[in-house]
């Protein structure tokens, strides 16, 4: 069933938080209570939802003796759509009914926002980082955002109820996504019980001298949760998918690879080190080496490209500087080539009444095979295609 499931957001995201020094962030967070059991499906629904074992109607006021069919009328956990239904629900409550600008959303489907109070809407809360002035953060915290008093004013108004023991009010620091965040500090990690929980649980596999199947999927799915507060860390993991899929075939115990304990003992080691530091500043330049068996190289960038080679030209007006483009020039269909020939044509380069002789068009970049032997069979092919172009003079 079609729903806004493809609008939760995921951990990583908040990574994309920029808090400059002079700011703070502050959270806001509303929890609806037992969500699931708030909204009722359409009557029609019910023969979908009736459980198989029949009960005496006397638990209904019938008579006790004949039996009834039970039938779920509020969302089911286990159904497949409830996570689809009850995000579409919440995200009406949110940015139809509260009139919360949907701009604000932090969304898989969507750029990250660039409002600075962002909403994150996850089945059952929702909830908004603040960025403030540092020199406000005294006045600001513990006062409650405009936008939640308007949430809290929807729940209000459909009888919703909300998690008190959740709440929080202009928190400087509280807990969001399963995560604890320091607005002052600009550090978001995960919260301190399930790191000790991470670590506790793979100290255990490590002790043991064979390990099971679910044992090993539970420790793996507590060190992704975790790893996700540092995504670059999750390059750790590789074997010990394999021993999942091994211990799967055989079905009982057995032992863990050497390569799958080594990262084990990593996630437990840099369990404390999985943070986002929301602070972190952008490098101005940066610098990338490589080495092949014909020898080594290095290069530096210090802007960021234009626009992505991937991205569609209207073909009537130069990528970038906008000028007009002659017509019966724009001839190359690769986004790369046709941006290079068009800025060469607006830009004054090349324009009309000149001569095109002696011009060289730089077509599409092309790489090198190695170690693929001596009859480099991906170019033999090509060539024999008849695509091996090579640069053109006209």
């Amino acid at each position: 069933m079609a729903g806004d499931d493809k609008h939760l957001p995921y951990l990583g995201q908040l990574a994309m938080v920029e808090v400059e020094p002079e700011q703070e962030v502050l959270v806001d967070s509303e929890d609806l209570t037992s969500c699931f059991n708030l909204f009722t499906l359409p009557e029609e629904w019910g023969g979908l939802m009736t459980f198989a074992k029949q009960v005496p109607s006397s638990v209904f006021g019938g008579s006790p003796d004949q039996k009834s069919w039970v039938a779920m009328n509020v969302v089911r956990m286990g159904w497949i759509n409830s996570v689809s239904l009850m995000q579409t629900v919440v995200r009406q409550l949110v940015f139809v009914e509260s009139e919360i600008p949907c701009s604000s959303e932090i969304s898989k489907m969507k750029s990250f926002p660039e409002d600075p109070s962002a909403s994150l809407v996850y089945l059952d809360s929702c909830d908004e980082i603040r960025k403030i002035e540092s020199s406000y953060s005294d006045l600001l915290e513990g006062e409650e955002s405009e936008r939640h008093k308007q949430f809290a004013a929807t729940c209000k108004k459909f009888g919703l109820s909300l998690n008190i023991g959740k709440r929080l009010v202009g928190a400087i620091k509280g807990s969001l996504q399963g995560g604890t965040l320091d607005g002052r500090k600009g550090v978001f990690h995960s919260a301190p019980e399930k790191q000790a929980s991470l670590i506790g649980y793979g100290l255990m596999l490590l002790s043991q001298e064979q390990v099971t199947e679910f044992e090993l999927r539970h420790f793996t799915g507590k060190a992704l949760f975790n790893l996700a507060f540092r995504r670059p860390a999750m390059s750790i993991f590789e074997a010990v998918f394999y021993d999942i899929e091994a211990l799967s075939r055989t079905g009982s115990p057995g032992y863990l690879s050497a390569a799958a304990r080594d990262e084990i003992f990593m996630v437990v080691a840099l369990t404390p080190l999985l943070r986002m530091n929301l602070r972190a500043t952008l490098d101005q330049e940066v610098t990338i080496t490589d080495a092949s068996p014909l020898g080594a190289g290095g290069g530096i960038a210090t802007s960021f490209k234009q626009a992505p080679d991937t991205e569609e030209h209207d073909g009537a007006t130069c990528f970038y500087c906008q000028g007009a483009l002659s017509e019966n020039r724009y001839t190359h269909a690769h986004p790369s080539a046709r941006q290079l020939y068009a800025r060469w044509i607006a830009c004054g380069i090349i324009t009309e009444g000149w001569t095109a002789r002696g011009v060289v068009i730089l077509h599409v970049a092309k790489f090198g095979e190695r170690f693929a032997g001596p009859h480099y069979p991906l170019s033999e092919a090509v060539g024999q295609a008849g695509l091996n172009r090579s640069a053109t003079t006209v």
